[in-house]
């Protein structure tokens, strides 16, 4: 099973129900040697208890199995399969730590059919049967978001970021476990609307903290992903530079674009790093799912200082080119002009796209117009005039 906090809502209400019953006679024996029937009100377990192996759905069936006398639909529990139960409640148990690590924290209810574990490995499951969804609606509601939360705090966050939300989160369905099984004891009280909404409270800030330790973790990726491409680019530029001067083509045009291609990689990592002291970077959570690694967040941060060299380069054409007309520097030398236009393309995705437009209407000749907004607007006179 995935490290995850997935509920197996239905799972404890859904077995099939006929005539037939069962006294546990032994039809066959499994790989493991147990002894395995007919199993009417508990087949989920044949396959478990056959190949030594159970996720915490199979270990919470075998205790609230073997504890009951009957089942969440109020069907009788033959007496061989709760013996069963009983039996190989501590093997299941000993399969699931196997794989996800010891519990550290459980509960097993009493009273109703609902369960639940943290393990060592941060680890966080929850069962419920279908009785239980239609008895306590408010409570499962809550249930349902706390593993939607768990799920997604698991893989987003960092180890120690992790624990402590899940711990948050844990004692939120703890209590609401506690609830369930209380109002199934004393069926007459009913649910305090206000303590729920005071565990909802308690949620909302767990999800809260899970937000803000998933950006700053998905911010610290993302800066990493920016050095190494910063440095690819740079690598690339200056093994192009020695290209061109082994070549003997290392004139002021072409050392003019490699400077604006470093000038424009340069300057998507200042744009960003800015950013991030700033507090003004945001990066797009919800995208951010159980399926994106680091290494995809990284690749994503690593093409931004390609897209800046790209810019730079491209800015640093249309002006050389006049499609985006400026007055010439009054020093016989622009070099440091064309690395500005650069380094600015580089910084601002908004100025990059703005002149490349701009470039667009400058080949319509008088007709064209010129920004009258945005961060090229006034660089020059109209294009044409």
């Amino acid at each position: 099973m995935t490290p995850t906090g997935n509920v197996r809502g239905n799972v404890m209400g859904g077995a099939e129900r006929n005539g037939a019953g069962s006294n546990g006679a032994h039809a066959h024996v499994g790989a493991g040697g147990v002894p395995l029937g007919y199993l009417r009100s508990v087949p989920d377990l044949a396959s478990p208890l056959r190949r030594r192996s159970a996720s915490f759905s199979h270990v919470a069936l075998a205790y609230l199995f073997g504890r009951e006398g009957r089942d969440p639909d109020g069907e009788p529990i033959p007496q061989g399969e709760k013996r069963l139960c009983r039996e190989q409640f501590p093997a299941l148990l000993e399969a699931y730590e196997s794989r996800h690590g010891e519990i550290c924290r459980s509960f097993f209810a009493q009273h109703a059919f609902v369960a639940a574990a943290i393990t060592e490995k941060d680890e966080l499951e929850i069962v419920w049967s279908r009785q239980e969804s239609l008895q306590n609606p408010a409570e499962v509601r809550l249930l349902s978001r706390c593993d939607e939360l768990s799920y997604a705090g698991y893989h987003r966050l960092h180890q120690y970021d992790r624990r402590y939300c899940q711990q948050l989160i844990f004692s939120v369905v703890m209590e609401l476990l506690r609830r369930i099984d209380h109002q199934r004891r004393e069926p007459a009280r009913d649910a305090s609307a206000e303590q729920l909404g005071e565990l909802s409270d308690r949620l909302d800030e767990a999800e809260d903290f899970m937000l803000r330790s998933a950006k700053r973790r998905a911010q610290s990726h993302y800066l990493k992903g920016m050095m190494a491409g910063t440095g690819a680019v740079l690598v690339a530029v200056g093994a192009l530079g020695w290209l061109l001067s082994a070549l003997g083509l290392a004139g002021s045009e072409n050392a003019d674009a490699v400077l604006a291609l470093s000038a424009g990689a340069l300057g998507a990592l200042i744009s960003v790093l800015m950013r991030m002291t700033g507090g003004g970077f945001t990066m797009n959570l919800p995208v951010l799912d159980s399926e994106m690694q680091k290494t995809d967040v990284h690749l994503v941060a690593a093409a931004r200082p390609l897209i800046g060299a790209v810019s730079g380069v491209i800015a640093y054409a249309l002006v050389r080119s006049s499609l985006v007309p400026i007055d010439s520097p009054s020093s016989e030398d622009p070099t440091f002009l064309w690395m500005g236009i650069a380094f600015l393309a580089g910084f601002s995705e908004r100025l990059a796209q703005d002149m490349f437009a701009r470039s667009g209407r400058g080949l319509e000749g008088t007709a064209g117009e010129a920004p009258t907004s945005g961060p090229s607007a006034g660089l020059s006179a109209l294009p044409g005039r």
